[in-house]
């Protein structure tokens, strides 16, 4: 049950080191609880966002932040796909393996400043679901990343023909519902993804939501901005980098 009228004061978050300036907005829209979570990691010269859109609850979006940021703080930012891959198997197993329910994506971005004085940052992307990282000019344009609607990400949805495959293979389904929404055995709308355990069989690792995400590496000027962001109309964060006036952005996530 929604709520009888939309929530649409926003909570915004900022912090700052000599490397980074960083700032989140929130806000619940229609919901009882706000599904979503983010992720801020940063140190002088490396930095990871990430954005959880929850769904069917808060507690697997809470847990994913937490867990991923525990183990940033314990072993420092994975160096590559692999080790990216494996840490989300990991804490996707974790919360299967809990009494708690619900599920959500993460699109994340490591940022990595340049070693000399006029260099370019270098990306790391890392997305499993239909949240998006977006990248901006200090103008307000944005730059084409060859994602959806010209995002760094490819949405994760069941129409796409690579993930109707995917999920068909696993022994799923793909069903159209009502609005001629795709969705997972008729359930979910968003194939890639932490939690979902109905959707999952995790004894045998058949998998109709993947919870393997997929990565992007590029670089970047210093006149540029990154945007992380929820894709729901009704609960919406972003992340950006760096840092700016957030009274309008987070009312048109």
């Amino acid at each position: 049950m929604g709520l009888p009228k939309a929530v649409d004061s926003a909570v915004i978050e900022r912090q700052a080191n000599k490397g980074f300036n960083v700032a989140v907005a929130e806000y619940n829209g229609w919901r009882n609880d706000m599904e979503d979570a983010h992720l801020i990691y940063v140190r002088d010269d490396v930095a990871v966002f990430g954005v959880y859109d929850g769904h069917g609850g808060k507690d697997c979006s809470k847990f994913a932040a937490r867990r991923l940021n525990e183990e940033l703080e314990k072993d420092g930012i994975p160096q590559n796909d692999d080790a990216w891959e494996k840490l989300f198997i990991k804490i996707d197993q974790e919360f299967l393996e809990s009494d708690m329910s619900s599920g959500t994506t993460a699109t994340m971005c490591v940022v990595r400043k340049p070693d000399k004085a006029g260099g370019k940052h270098k990306l790391h992307v890392i997305n499993a679901g239909d949240s998006r990282v977006v990248l901006g000019k200090a103008d307000g344009s944005i730059v084409d990343g060859g994602g959806t609607d010209k995002g760094l990400t490819r949405d994760h949805k069941p129409e796409d023909p690579e993930e109707t495959e995917r999920i068909e293979k696993a022994g799923g389904r793909v069903e159209k519902t009502e609005g001629n929404v795709a969705r997972v055995n008729g359930n979910l709308s968003v194939c890639r993804g932490f939690g979902d355990r109905d959707e999952k069989k995790t004894g045998d690792l058949v998998l109709t939501i993947a919870q393997s995400p997929a990565f992007l590496s590029s670089t970047i000027s210093n006149v540029t901005r990154l945007t992380s962001s929820c894709s729901c109309a009704t609960a919406c964060q972003r992340v950006i980098f760096p840092t700016r006036r957030l009274s309008n952005l987070w009312q048109i996530a």
